[in-house]
């Protein structure tokens, strides 16, 4: 049984992958992985790696305009149909397709080419009646933008409908399937404590809560770690982070990616990582500070360390209210006027109360990672063998 993976090119989901391809391996499967070959070293032999077509670009937040998610869909749906393109003209031979679910190219090939397909969500999970029952909340830090609610629905609809048109996608598509497609079946990445539609999650998914990494015997937690993933890149609000937390005379452990250099000359005694061991100093740290996305989030609670989130955008903000609904942590809002204080206030609240640790460490006490048994049932519910 041939498995293709599809793996939208963020360094912070090469765990998942990585997880996914060597357990599918263990099964018995030919896998390739379709990803940056930049994180080829994440994957050893006889997985293949071929070079995914897209190159994502981090922004900062400045860049966000009106017209800012219809050029990222057009990226999208331009890297969608080259992937088909090129499968249709070189049989991918594949029984199965597993994707990110932020990798609508992998969709698209499966639905055109008629190939099975897992989707494994990175991102809170929904469908489009969920958006529209929200008030596509999940796009708030792009709709604020614009003049009216109403200016963004308009302009995403006509978007949505050209879209269909140019790309000869199915009159079923909607332009929020980009950020979150599904597939025949679906694996969601966090617990179902975390997901904030419960009520639309249906017998096609399957929730795999995070890894619990610490090991029986505790480590002596210390220090602070602060990250904020792959999709916004802003180095004005990582020094402003650094600079606040300078006089609690902790140590710091920064996750600063392109920054690293710049980072480094100007505040020396700060750990700086390029790209940061996270599984790692999360289980040696004592709080995280975080932009919440769900991969860090899960990592988070199977590490047993509370949380303080600093939302930016998509569905960071509802990922910060759920850690908040479950005590995993607090959320601070870095357009407050009080962020400053707001910051020092959270993160000594959740170092000292117990409640936070307590709840979050519960959590990772209930948690049954058992990937493999997870993908056996996907594959037996199709009626396959994976020998």
């Amino acid at each position: 049984m041939k498995v293709v993976i599809f793996s939208f090119p963020f360094r912070g989901h090469m765990s998942w992958v990585s997880d996914t391809a060597v357990t599918l391996l263990n099964m018995g499967c030919e896998v390739v992985v379709n990803t940056s070959l930049e994180y080829s070293q994440c994957f050893e032999k006889p997985i293949v790696v071929e070079e995914c077509f897209y190159n994502y670009l981090s922004f900062s937040l400045n860049d966000i305009g009106k017209y800012f998610l219809l050029d990222y869909s057009e990226g999208i749906l331009i890297t969608s149909l080259k992937y088909v393109e090129y499968y249709c003209n070189n049989a991918i031979n594949a029984d199965l397709i597993v994707y990110d679910s932020m990798a609508y190219w992998g969709k698209l090939v499966s639905e055109r080419l008629a190939i099975p397909s897992i989707s494994i969500i990175t991102n809170q999970p929904y469908v489009f009646e969920n958006m529209i029952n929200d008030n596509y909340r999940l796009f708030n830090s792009y709709k604020s933008v614009f003049n009216s609610d109403d200016e963004f629905y308009r302009l995403m609809h006509i978007g949505e409908l050209i879209n269909i048109s140019k790309y000869d996608l199915p009159e079923s598509f909607k332009w929020t399937d980009i950020f979150c497609s599904l597939g025949n079946n679906n694996i969601i990445l966090s617990g179902k404590q975390l997901c904030k539609y419960q009520i639309d999650i249906d017998n096609t998914y399957y929730c795999m809560p995070p890894m619990r990494l610490q090991s029986e015997k505790q480590l002596m937690k210390k220090g602070i770690y602060i990250s904020f993933g792959s999709i916004v890149s802003d180095a004005l609000l990582i020094e402003r982070i650094i600079e606040l937390l300078i006089p609690l005379n902790e140590y710091l452990y920064v996750n600063s990616g392109s920054f690293t250099c710049y980072l480094k000359h100007k505040y020396p005694f700060v750990n700086f990582y390029e790209f940061a061991p996270q599984i790692d100093l999360l289980q040696r740290c004592k709080v995280f500070i975080t932009h919440g996305g769900m991969n860090s989030i899960r990592e988070a609670i199977g590490a047993g360390i509370p949380l303080v989130v600093i939302p930016l955008v998509n569905d960071q903000f509802v990922n910060a209210e759920m850690v908040e609904e479950n005590g995993f942590g607090i959320l601070v809002d870095y357009k407050s006027d009080d962020f400053d204080n707001s910051l020092i206030e959270c993160i000594n609240k959740v170092i000292t109360n117990s409640h936070y640790i307590n709840n979050i460490r519960a959590a990772a006490q209930q948690l049954n990672y058992n990937y493999s048994f997870l993908l056996r049932k996907i594959i037996n519910n199709l009626n396959w063998s994976a020998e």
